[in-house]
């Protein structure tokens, strides 16, 4: 227990080479955010095309005909659409900050932006379309 003089070799200081070394070289790192962007979308369309499948069914299983407004299937329908909505919207914006990080892949965040984009588009189109219809 005393003043340990016999090396300086347990002292760690991390210099770098050169100031004009340039960084490592290889491919950046995929984006948290990219990623998340992505697979949400991919949430989000299986989700609502089951919505789909499962109102075809309850059409088919009533005989072609619409089901009641207040039907507790149609409501859950309407719920889940609308969550897909929401949730796409929010995959969007996360592809969007996505593509801002530094030092990372932009493409799953671009691949997000995407589908997100055609969910929302797609949904907006058909909406629209039925609105058109009804009239």
């Amino acid at each position: 227990m005393g003043w340990r003089d016999d090396s300086v070799d347990d002292i760690d200081i991390r210099v770098p080479r050169s100031r004009s070394e340039p960084p490592p070289a290889g491919p950046f790192r995929q984006s948290g955010l990219g990623i998340t962007s992505l697979v949400i979308s991919i949430l989000v369309a299986i989700a609502l095309f089951a919505m789909f499948i499962v109102v075809t069914m309850m059409v088919v299983d009533q005989g072609g005909q619409q089901p009641a407004d207040n039907d507790p299937r149609m409501i859950t329908v309407v719920r889940v659409f609308l969550g897909g909505i929401g949730i796409a919207l929010v995959g969007l914006i996360l592809g969007i900050l996505g593509t801002m990080q530094p030092n990372t892949s932009p493409i799953c965040a671009i691949i997000g932006i995407v589908f997100n984009g055609m969910i929302l588009l797609g949904v907006g189109g058909m909406v629209f379309f039925g609105l058109a219809v009804a009239r």
